[in-house]
């Protein structure tokens, strides 16, 4: 460990480590610590949906570890193991990647770790815990202890990673309501998937409801509720998980490698900062499982963060910017565990009134049309945004175009090789257009201030790439190759503003981008 750093980031689980390999890629140095000696080699989180590979592949990480996750074909509700209530069709992309996916956690982290190895100005210590921290504003100073060995550490900012039971929360003074769920629910976690096929199977049983998911490399896991009178110790022995296992295989021929009971919990901070120091993942917030998105939610805190602290750090934006980390996440966090309650409310009615009007519920959709035993219920997750209480977001992001990630399709150059299009943004602002150079609308001084603030032009052209631009215009031009920019801009053809994260900020007519580039650049430099 070296006396100074830009960021300490504390925790080195996957919200931490991906936070890291972001920061790392960005230039930032930093220190990432962890308390335990190397990565637990159990089985925890298993899914993650099409937005946390896309910060995956932005961090660099996702191409190493794709061969290591199973892509999901379909959720099938069941009333009982069989008894097939509807389904939803998964097995599409959306933004290049699966839209669900499972992963074996371990592999995940090492994959993390590995990654952090290319920049010489990321360092991981092991073994390290944080016994106490000053913050004095202009920077905070870390009181660490290592191998019995007392260390003092400097850096400007702080990211706490360091889960629910979190010592920088409670150290911070911040609260952290919520609400734990009144039943427990046994998690098994076994080798020798007795089930082909990729499809999670989510099982509405009122007697004992559960979900089992295939994971990769020949693995499956099955959760189940633990119920009021269950004698919790029974359940692990070996005639009782042959009996709650059998719909699915002979447990003789299964390689059980976990089994432990966990108790589920919705649970959020009443601040994401406080000074110079971040909260994120499960520090932050905690969701029930049912919607797999609490690790997602981790990422998206990382990747929001991450490129703020880059320009903060770089001089290239003012400080206030970080204030919108929390207003940024907690709306969307409080959305996703409503979402994931939701989702539970389907899974576990056990009284006789609320698994009578799930029938109903579930009989009304189909003479609606929604779905039938061959035709798929669409139903899609609370996507990522930053337009605040979902109202809120729904108005602006109709209404405005702006508040919510840039759909990502591939494009092609003029030599014909294709990509994705944030292969091009890089992490950077981007000024977008359609058929249309956005430098061409801004004055030689905008197009220098957004150039200042490592902004690029790119055009994205309905027919055969023209090539790169000129250099005077410093313009990317590319090509589409499935025509959906084209109906993602629709007509009017406006030119968007986008933020490191993909996020769409601004979105205006090219007679008025000048200005709104002017606006925007002001209010995140300070400048008035």
């Amino acid at each position: 460990m070296k006396p100074t750093y830009d960021v300490v980031i504390v925790g080195a689980g996957p919200v931490g480590a991906n936070a890291a390999n972001l920061l790392g890629k960005y230039g930032v140095s930093t220190l990432i610590l962890d308390r335990e000696d190397d990565i637990l080699q159990i089985p925890r989180a298993i899914g993650i949906c099409e937005e946390g590979s896309r910060v995956l592949d932005a961090a660099g990480i996702l191409e190493g570890f794709k061969p290591h996750t199973r892509e999901i074909d379909k959720i099938r509700f069941d009333k009982e193991f069989g008894n097939t209530m509807f389904h939803t069709d998964v097995s599409q992309k959306i933004n290049g990647y699966s839209e669900q996916s499972t992963f074996y956690q371990p592999h995940l982290e090492q994959h993390l770790r590995d990654g952090l190895k290319q920049y010489p100005h990321v360092d991981l210590s092991t073994s390290t815990e944080c016994l106490q921290f000053l913050d004095k504003g202009t920077c905070v100073e870390l009181r660490l202890r290592k191998n019995g060995k007392i260390i003092f550490v400097n850096c400007r900012y702080v990211l706490a990673s360091d889960g629910a039971s979190s010592l920088f929360r409670q150290m911070l003074g911040l609260s952290y309501k919520g609400r734990t769920y009144g039943q427990s629910w046994l998690i098994f976690d076994a080798q020798n998937d007795p089930m082909p096929g990729n499809v999670v199977v989510p099982i509405g049983d009122p007697k004992r409801p559960g979900i089992t998911l295939p994971a990769p490399n020949g693995r499956r896991r099955w959760e189940f509720v633990v119920k009021a009178d269950d004698d919790k110790e029974a359940l692990f022995e070996n005639e009782a998980i042959r009996e709650l296992l059998s719909p699915w295989g002979d447990v003789d021929d299964m390689q059980i490698e976990r089994k432990t009971i966990y108790t589920f919990h919705a649970r959020i901070a009443n601040q994401f900062r406080k000074g110079n120091v971040f909260l994120l993942g499960d520090a932050a917030h905690i969701t029930p499982p049912f919607a797999g998105q609490g690790l997602m939610a981790g990422f998206r805190d990382g990747y929001n963060i991450a490129w703020k602290l880059r320009d903060v750090l770089s001089g290239k934006i003012g400080t206030h910017v970080l204030d919108s980390y929390e207003t940024d996440r907690k709306p969307q966090v409080k959305q996703i565990i409503h979402f994931a309650d939701f989702i539970g409310s389907m899974l576990l009615p056990q009284k006789r009134w609320a698994v009578a009007l799930r029938g109903f519920m579930v009989k009304l959709t189909r003479l609606l049309g929604l779905h039938s035993p061959t035709k798929p219920l669409k139903m899609r997750k609370l996507s990522n945004h930053i337009n605040g209480p979902i109202f809120r977001h729904k108005f602006i992001s109709n209404f405005k175009g702006t508040g919510f990630e840039l759909p990502q399709y591939e494009v092609s150059d003029q030599s014909g090789k294709t990509c994705l299009l944030d292969k091009l943004l890089e992490d950077r602002f981007c000024l977008l257009g359609f058929d249309q150079n956005p430098s061409d609308q801004l004055r030689e001084q905008t197009q220098q201030s957004w150039r200042d603030l490592g902004g690029i032009f790119l055009e994205v052209n309905s027919s055969k790439a023209k090539g790169n631009a000129s250099q005077e215009s410093g313009c990317l031009c590319v090509s589409e190759t499935h025509n959906r920019y084209a109906k993602f801009f629709g007509k009017g053809r406006k030119i968007k503003l986008i933020r490191p994260d993909k996020m769409i900020v601004r979105n205006c007519h090219s007679s008025q981008l000048d200005k709104v580039v002017s606006d925007y650049i002001s209010k995140i430099t300070g400048d008035t």
